[in-house]
C-alpha cells in the first residue's frame, strides 16, 4: 500500500484529521473509557478542535483519504530541554499494520532514526508491559503506574542504537 506523509495544510486534511481522531477514539477506547465520555466526544467537537489547533500536525494520506495523523511540538519533559514530543498519534483501524504509524513518527526517513524508533517502541512496550503486569498483580487498576518510567531509562537505549 502506498501512502504519503505530509504537513497538514488544507481544510480537507484538517477535516480528515478530525474524523481520524473521532473514529480512533470510538474504536480503540470502547469498553475502556466511560461510554458517556465517548458519546460526548462528537465528530463536531473533534472538527472544531482540529480547526482551532492545526499547527504541528502531519497527516498520512492514502490517495486523498487521511488515514492517520501525528501532532507534535516542544517536549514537556524537564529532563530533556529542547526535545520534541508527540502529543497525539492516531491511525484508522483499517490501516493498522501498514506502517503508517511508524512512518508518521519517523517522518524524514533517515535509516538510523527508523532503527531507533523500533528500539524505543520495543523498550517502551517492555516496560509498559511490566508495569501493567505489576499493577494487575498488586491489585491496582490497570494503567495506574506503580513507578513512572522516565526518559532516563529510554534515552540510553535510544542513543546506543543510534550510535551503532
Amino acid at each position: 500500500m502506498e501512502f504519503e506523509i505530509k504537513k497538514m495544510e488544507t481544510d480537507g486534511e484538517i477535516a480528515g484529521k478530525a474524523y481520524v481522531h473521532w473514529k480512533s477514539w470510538q474504536e480503540a477506547y470502547k469498553g475502556l473509557v466511560d461510554a458517556s465520555y465517548l458519546e460526548a466526544l462528537t465528530l463536531e467537537k473533534c472538527t472544531a478542535a482540529a480547526f482551532k489547533y492545526p499547527e504541528n500536525t502531519l497527516v498520512a494520506k492514502v490517495g486523498e483519504k487521511v488515514a492517520g495523523f501525528c501532532a507534535y511540538g516542544e517536549g514537556r519533559v524537564e529532563d530533556l530541554p529542547g526535545a520534541g514530543e508527540i502529543y497525539a498519534l492516531y491511525v484508522l483501524p483499517e490501516y493498522y499494520g501498514t506502517g503508517i504509524g511508524m512512518a508518521l513518527i519517523a517522518f524524514g526517513g533517515e535509516r538510523r532514526f527508523w532503527r531507533c524508533t523500533a528500539v524505543l517502541f520495543g523498550t517502551a512496550a517492555l516496560f509498559g508491559g511490566a508495569v501493567f503486569a505489576l499493577s494487575a498483580a498488586s491489585g491496582t487498576q490497570p494503567g495506574q503506574a506503580l513507578r513512572r518510567v522516565t526518559w532516563r531509562i529510554l534515552i540510553p537505549t535510544f542513543a546506543l542504537c543510534y550510535a551503532v
